[in-house]
C-alpha cells in the first residue's frame, strides 16, 4: 500500500539523521499508547485532532504511572491550547510533572497547515525511601521549555520539536512521523507511527513504533517495536465506539516472553471540528456539506 511506502521512506530518512551528544537528561514518559501523548513531546501537535481529552494509566512492577491531557483547538485566533498532568509513583521515589502548551496555526490550503508550538513544564522529584545510614535525598524542582513544529496533512502528521530548549547542553529532540486512520481497505484502517528520541547522555537515539488497525471502525489491534529503549516490544488492543471514543488496553515487554513487564489502559475521547477523520468519513461529509450549501 502506499502509505507503507511513505513510511518506510520517512522511517529510513529519520534513522539516518545524525546524532548530536549531550550530557544530561530529563524524566521520560513511557507509555504502550505513546500516538495519544506526541502532543507532549511535540507540543505543536495540541489540537491537530480536534479537541481530544486522553488519560492512560500505566502499572509496572515496582512503579504505577497515570497521564491526563485536554487539548482544544480555537479556530478563530488559528491556535490551540492544551495541558497535562503526568503522576508517577514508585518505591523509592515520586515524579510528577504538568505542562500549558499553546499553538499557532499556519493554513496553507483547506487540509494543509503548519503548526508552531511552545510549552512549558514543570517537573519535581521527590524521594521517599530512607537510604541505610545516609541523608535523605533533597526534593528536586526543575523547569523547562519546548519549543516545535508540526505539519499536518489530511492524516498525516510529521513534526519536530526541542525539548528543555532553553538550557544549552541538556537538550532533548523528538522527530514524529504519523498516519491518522488512514483507509487501508473497506473493512480496514491503519494507524502508524514512528517517533525518535535524541537524549542528553546517549550515543544512541530511542525509536518506537506502533502499528494499530481498526477493523470494520470498531476493533482495534496492533503491536509496537522498540530499540535502544527500556522495552523491545509491545501489543495493544481495543475498542472505538460512536467514531469518538477508545478504550484500549496494552503490554510492553523486555524480553521475546509471555510475561509483560508493564500493562497499560487507556481513554481517549475525540470530538469536533478538526479532527482527523478516515478519507471515506471525510468524503461523505463533503459530499453532503455541498447539498446542503453554507
Amino acid at each position: 500500500m502506499q502509505f507503507w511506502k511513505v513510511t518506510l521512506i520517512g522511517g529510513l530518512l529519520l534513522l539516518l539523521a545524525p546524532v548530536p551528544s549531550f550530557g544530561q537528561r530529563l524524566p521520560q514518559q513511557r507509555y504502550t499508547h505513546f500516538p495519544w501523548t506526541y502532543d507532549r513531546t511535540v507540543s505543536a501537535g495540541i489540537g491537530a485532532e480536534g479537541t481530544a481529552f486522553t488519560f492512560l494509566g500505566r502499572s509496572r512492577p515496582d512503579t504505577l504511572s497515570g497521564y491526563a491531557a485536554l487539548a482544544i483547538p480555537l479556530p478563530p485566533i488559528r491556535g490551540a491550547i492544551g495541558g497535562y498532568y503526568h503522576q508517577q509513583l514508585g518505591t523509592t521515589q515520586q515524579l510528577s510533572e504538568w505542562g500549558l502548551g499553546y499553538t499557532l496555526f499556519l493554513p496553507f490550503t483547506e487540509e494543509t497547515n503548519l503548526r508552531l508550538g511552545v510549552q512549558q513544564n514543570w517537573h519535581s522529584l521527590r524521594h521517599t525511601g530512607q537510604p541505610e545510614g545516609g541523608t535523605p535525598k533533597p526534593d528536586q524542582q526543575l523547569t523547562s521549555t519546548d519549543f516545535s513544529g508540526l505539519l499536518r496533512r489530511d492524516n498525516l502528521l510529521l513534526g519536530l520539536s526541542m525539548e528543555n530548549a532553553l538550557n544549552k547542553g541538556q537538550r532533548q529532540y523528538n522527530a514524529l512521523l504519523g498516519f491518522r486512520e488512514l483507509q487501508s481497505y473497506s473493512w480496514l484502517r491503519s494507524s502508524s507511527f514512528l517517533l525518535v528520541q535524541i537524549q542528553d547522555g546517549r550515543e544512541l537515539p530511542e525509536f518506537r513504533f506502533n502499528y494499530t488497525g481498526t477493523v470494520l471502525n470498531t476493533l482495534l489491534l496492533g503491536g509496537s517495536y522498540y530499540k535502544n529503549g527500556l522495552y523491545q516490544w509491545g501489543a495493544n488492543a481495543g475498542f472505538k465506539f460512536f467514531r469518538s471514543l477508545w478504550l484500549v488496553a496494552g503490554a510492553d515487554f523486555k524480553g521475546f516472553t509471555t510475561q509483560p513487564d508493564a500493562l497499560e489502559l487507556g481513554l481517549r475521547l475525540n470530538v469536533g471540528r478538526g479532527r482527523i477523520r478516515p478519507a471515506a468519513d471525510e468524503d461523505r461529509r463533503s459530499s453532503r456539506l455541498w447539498e446542503e450549501g453554507p
